[in-house]
């Protein structure tokens, strides 16, 4: 009878073999307790992963940007310029913006495309000139792009100069730094669209297009308020 008593007391805990007389199912309290103690442990788990893999996610590049559709607004730099307390002029899609005294002051040539639903900036392209026939630009890029391979660029139909290298990304956006020569700047003046195709870290490539209307206009004005850039300029892209 001791050993009798002793077999049915652990027959929950040490199951008999199958087609036994002694086997037991197990209670339903104890897998429904199991159950909701494994569920509790992986909350738990997440929980505290959860914080380090938001940190470690780049940024998504809009899936907007994705598709081009994005929207010129040069009228949201304006409003930003002014209230700066910098003077501006608009050329079609272009924007010069001063600041400082009449002889200190610092211009720049500037671009914006911001996405249509909430005005985000996607792209900007600042043009400071040193003469009528050379120029440093830079762009600052959306977050979260795949750098190995640079960046390609292209007016209108025309040849696309590919691997242009990006220099630094920071807070405001991932920067490339350039030196348009003559031609470039020919073909700016005389064409409509500089396109610019990025790849995203998170797979494909995404295009943007800065329509170059008033861009002729726009850079022979900067060239007459004589306001091009020293001998041994700072890097472009320096102003967010």
């Amino acid at each position: 009878m001791k050993n009798e008593s002793e077999a049915m007391q652990y027959s929950h805990s040490f199951p008999t073999a199958p087609g036994s007389r002694q086997q037991r199912h197990s209670p339903w309290w104890l897998v429904a307790s199991v159950l909701l103690l494994l569920v509790l442990v992986l909350v738990l788990v997440l929980a505290d992963a959860g914080p380090a893999l938001a940190q470690n996610r780049p940024a998504e590049v809009p899936a907007a940007a994705r598709q081009g559709a994005v929207a010129a607004t040069p009228g949201a730099a304006v409003e930003a310029a002014a209230a700066a307390g910098a003077s501006t002029e608009r050329f079609q899609e272009w924007l010069i913006s001063c600041e400082g005294p009449a002889n200190g002051r610092y211009c720049m040539l500037t671009q914006e495309l911001r996405r249509r639903e909430d005005n985000r900036r996607l792209v900007l392209l600042e043009v400071k000139p040193e003469s009528m026939d050379s120029a440093l630009a830079g762009l600052t890029l959306p977050l979260g792009l795949d750098l190995r391979a640079g960046l390609a660029l292209q007016i209108d139909d025309g040849p696309a100069v590919q691997g242009v290298p990006y220099r630094t990304c920071l807070q405001q956006g991932c920067q490339v730094s350039m030196r348009f020569d003559q031609g470039t700047l020919e073909g700016i003046r005389t064409g409509k669209l500089l396109k610019v195709r990025v790849g995203v870290a998170s797979g494909g490539v995404a295009d943007f297009q800065l329509p170059l209307a008033g861009f002729a206009q726009a850079y022979a004005r900067m060239v007459a308020l004589g306001t091009t850039a020293p001998a041994n300029p700072a890097k472009p892209g320096r102003r967010p």
